[in-house]
């Protein structure tokens, strides 16, 4: 399957080249499959991605906006990453505020029941006279 969607041109089927017997085994013969797939290289060249073409300055604007673009979009999401990280270190600090709270809540109840406990000691020998 050809990558790019190209669609090959169907190959005629490769018919046998001619050998006769020379001093070196070899001699040059003119196979149709060789010359077929010496078009097909050039022809495929024609239309690469690397051949100059006048419409450039149009895909470089294209580029230039897009790129500002992203540039732009990249910004924001750094805008965003600092409101965020921001809200979270005002809720850390929030929780350790709440924390403290409830710290010094249980020493204050604590200190209470203790308190509550030696007046019941100190009561109970009312009532039994």
């Amino acid at each position: 399957m050809p990558l790019f969607g190209k669609k090959a041109a169907p190959q005629p089927e490769p018919t046998p080249a001619k050998r006769s017997s020379t001093l070196f085994g070899r001699k040059n013969t003119n196979n149709v499959n060789d010359v077929d797939n010496n078009n097909n290289a050039n022809s495929s060249r024609s239309g690469s991605m690397f051949n100059r073409n006048n419409n450039n300055a149009g895909s470089i604007s294209t580029a230039r906006n897009k790129v500002s673009i992203a540039e732009k979009a990249e910004q924001d999401a750094l805008r965003s990453l600092d409101t965020a990280r921001n809200a979270v270190k005002h809720a850390k600090d929030h929780v350790t505020r709440l924390e403290k709270e409830a710290d010094e809540d249980a020493k204050m109840a604590h200190a209470k029941q203790r308190e509550a406990k030696s007046l019941r000691n100190d009561t109970k020998g009312l009532g039994r006279v």
